[in-house]
């Protein structure tokens, strides 16, 4: 994921959280394949000539990728995208009606898989529109990793910051033929319709599980518009483009900071208003006293008093 964030009314941006489990270990020689394009025994692939994997952190710099045709090494390169995937690309396109095979080293054992092409050339991605935007405020809290030495990974970390800030929620459609999600979506997001190219971007590749996706724009408070407008441009793996329509949507409450939660002390104490205390003052200063003709002190009882029957008070 590429973030590029910035705006010239004085946004503040903040430093990205870093939750207490979070490190980054070293590669240890394993390759984690999470996704590749085709699928395995897939047929009708485009004649486009790529091939596309979606690696986990450190492996990406250490694969290595091997197409062949009849048992024969097909020319290309394998080279990082803009949106965190790794693409091989041919150096020519791929013969029609053709059986390819592909290897796929760093990992023991390889992985292999192989996939027949068609005869066309791959549609450009389409526009994508976003069907319903909508605004959330949420509680992000940063913190520092208390690192231990010899470990990989941090079991501690110390609270630095709580920061209400604000995310946009976007819904797409499904992601595009024939890539899939390997076709990146570029988010926008600008305080007016005429905002764009915006300058808070946020580029991943195509989200799936109902084509939602968040995207932070921000501290609550800063926004300096009473609306968001955003849009979303598609990026399929050759780099090809279709940009969406603008859509926008009142920001509401969700740029308000939230009041803080009250403290229960046990008791309290309000001071009262000046009319509140010149009514009391007035009720003590008007309220009838009895008069007292004689004022009788009565004596203290002694520890041996305690317990014994009352005595007869003299008249």
């Amino acid at each position: 994921m590429s973030v590029r964030l910035g705006f010239g009314f004085g946004l503040v941006v903040f430093a990205v959280q870093i939750p207490p489990v979070a490190r980054a270990c070293e590669y240890d020689g394993q390759i984690d394949l999470d996704e590749f394009w085709p699928a395995h025994r897939t047929i009708d692939v485009p004649l486009d000539g790529v091939v596309l994997l979606r690696l986990a952190g450190a492996a990406v710099g250490v694969a290595t990728l091997v197409v062949e045709l009849d048992g024969a090494a097909v020319p290309g390169a394998l080279e990082p995208t803009g949106w965190g995937d790794l693409r091989w690309r041919a150096a020519a396109p791929f013969a029609p009606n053709s059986i390819y095979s592909v290897t796929i080293g760093g990992d023991a054992p390889a992985t292999k898989f192989a996939f027949t092409t068609g005869t066309e050339l791959a549609a450009p991605p389409p526009a994508p529109v976003v069907t319903d935007l909508t605004l959330e405020r949420f509680t992000r809290e940063t913190y520092a990793c208390i690192e231990e030495p010899g470990t990989c990974y941090c079991d501690q970390g110390e609270l630095l910051a709580v920061e209400h800030r604000m995310h946009a929620v976007f819904m797409l459609p499904d992601p595009p033929p024939p890539f899939g999600t390997f076709t990146a979506v570029t988010f926008e997001i600008a305080p007016a319709p005429d905002g764009f190219p915006a300058e808070l971007v946020e580029t991943q590749s195509w989200p799936t599980a109902g084509g939602t996706a968040l995207v932070d724009f921000g501290v609550a408070g800063t926004w300096p518009s009473d609306q968001v407008c955003a849009r979303a441009t598609a990026t399929d793996p050759l780099d090809r483009r279709a940009v969406g329509p603008v859509v926008c949507t009142p920001i509401g409450d969700v740029n308000t900071i939230p009041p803080e939660p009250e403290t229960d002390t046990g008791c309290s104490i309000t001071t009262p208003t000046p009319a509140l205390s010149a009514l009391v003052l007035l009720v003590l200063f008007t309220r009838p006293r009895r008069r007292s003709t004689a004022i009788r002190s009565l004596p203290t009882p002694s520890r041996s008093d305690i317990g014994q029957p009352a005595r007869p008070r003299p008249s």
